[in-house]
């Protein structure tokens, strides 16, 4: 494969598109959505209007159809306009789960939930972590029971997104468990589950950051065509969505990371202690270049494995090699730009330390992306596999 280290005309349009309308609309209602731990139903309807939501899904469905290289500019740019971070799940989740739906899902199913959840009148959202289970998604308890016309719903869900959107919109998750529990993870399938049929119960949890809740399902009883894709490969589409999901989410921590050290680029310049400003000792000096370079290693990162993406979309590349770049990319881009956050929370000194500070709000935030869609332990051990070979699974 070749390499390419410049963006098209097209993309650099679209960025400064989405630059323009974040500047104008979301940037200004940031310290909103982290205090109320939730998007606002008027901002997700801009950002409908705006093709910014669920982007990979057809025009056919009222989708921009958007290349993987398109996405990852959206997501850095939105996440530097929303450096605290609530948006993060929809713009994460609706492109993960929509890119499910779209390449899985029964035509009924597209029509019915696509469009509404591209203009912003619904909400996607993933159905995978349990009490007793996250990294580990085969531990699911859920049941996904067979039966003569659909799927009978048994479980519970926690520490998923979106759920108080969700309640106001409507909309649903993509509910990952067991058909055939005696399979293990080859006895699981996917379903969508909307979370307005009855036995669904939603509910809030508190966090120190960003918005989540929990969904109990009790006797659940869904239509044959909710399913995606086949019976019993539900985990394999999981892992599938995990991997869009790292591709986007790995585009929000860049966008939060490099507005951080812009923010803590202008504040070392302008606070003074022992008569100089502080960006003349070489103690935030070392820690500044270290996070720039950082920064800039993690930033190619996701824009090699997003053109990785669009390659083996066109049958080009294969999805073990996109698996390992975006892997890669997610790996540094959370592990790196979280520490980025903590010196620019230190380089501001006992302000950093308050609610008031963007960097505080955006630091407290962030711990998400370092969590979610994998851990830094769980992004090693894929990559392990993939430079030692399969049979080098720990488990």
């Amino acid at each position: 494969m070749s390499l390419r280290f410049s963006f098209s005309e097209e993309e650099e349009v679209f960025r400064s598109a989405v630059r323009e309308f974040c500047s104008r609309y979301v940037a200004p209602r940031s310290r909103e959505m982290f205090d109320s731990q939730r998007v606002p139903a008027d901002l997700i309807a801009l950002l409908g209007k705006q093709k910014l939501i669920a982007m990979t899904v057809p025009e056919e469905y009222g989708g921009a159809n958007a290349s993987w290289v398109m996405v990852a500019i959206a997501g850095e740019e939105i996440a530097y306009a929303d450096m605290c971070g609530e948006g993060m799940a929809l713009f994460v989740l609706s492109t993960s789960e929509g890119t499910l739906i779209k390449k899985h899902g029964t035509e009924q199913l597209k029509e019915e939930v696509l469009p509404k959840v591209v203009d912003g009148e619904a909400i996607i959202g993933t159905g995978s972590t349990e009490p007793g289970c996250g990294s580990d998604v085969a531990g699911s308890t859920t049941r996904i029971e067979p039966i003569d016309d659909g799927y009978l719903v048994n479980g519970e869900k926690q520490y998923v997104s979106l759920v108080e959107e969700m309640k106001e919109l409507g909309g649903g998750f993509l509910v990952i468990g067991k058909t055939k529990p005696e399979l293990g993870h080859r006895g699981m399938s996917m379903v969508y589950v909307p979370i307005d049929l009855p036995g669904v119960e939603p509910v809030r949890l508190e966090s120190m950051g960003l918005g989540f809740g929990g969904v109990r399902y009790h006797d659940v009883k869904i239509p044959k065509h909710y399913l995606i894709g086949e019976e019993n490969r539900g985990f394999y589409y999981r892992m599938e969505g995990f991997m869009y999901a790292r591709l986007a989410i790995t585009a929000w921590c860049i966008g939060v990371a490099r507005r951080a050290l812009d923010e803590g680029i202008a504040y070392v310049k302008e606070r003074e202690a022992f008569g100089h400003p502080i960006g003349r000792f070489e103690a935030i000096q070392f820690e500044l270049a270290e996070d720039y370079s950082k920064l800039e290693a993690a930033r190619w990162l996701l824009y090699r494995a997003a053109w990785i993406f669009d390659e083996a979309e066109k049958g080009n590349a294969s999805w073990e090699e996109a698996e390992k770049a975006v892997t890669a990319a997610k790996l540094r881009a959370a592990v790196d730009g979280y520490q980025i956050l903590q010196h620019v929370c230190r380089w501001h000194g006992a302000y950093g330390y308050t609610t008031d500070a963007d960097v505080f709000r955006a630091y407290r935030g962030f711990w998400t992306y370092v969590i979610g869609e994998g851990t830094p332990e769980v992004m090693k051990l894929i990559l392990g596999r993939h430079l030692l070979g399969r049979e080098f699974r720990p488990f």
